[in-house]
């Protein structure tokens, strides 16, 4: 493993300092058309609490995590 800081999670999996989420919450509610609520980059500890926060705002939105690296 490189020098980055290594975090252990509950499932045994190791997760890095680089390693992030692409947080995207989506509207697709027109069959023609979508829109995006959020799009943001937080590190795996922050967002389970950023999506918590926004759950009432945008309540039947799709929401997709895509698991990201800095290079």
């Amino acid at each position: 493993m490189s020098m980055d800081k290594a975090l252990s999670t509950d499932e045994g999996n190791i997760i890095t300092e680089r390693q992030f989420l692409k947080v995207m919450c989506i509207d697709d509610d027109d069959a023609f058309d979508f829109r995006v609520l959020e799009n943001v980059e937080k590190p795996v500890e922050e967002v389970s609490e950023f999506i918590t926060s926004k759950l009432k705002i945008h309540k039947n939105a799709k929401w997709i995590l895509l698991p990201c690296e800095m290079v």
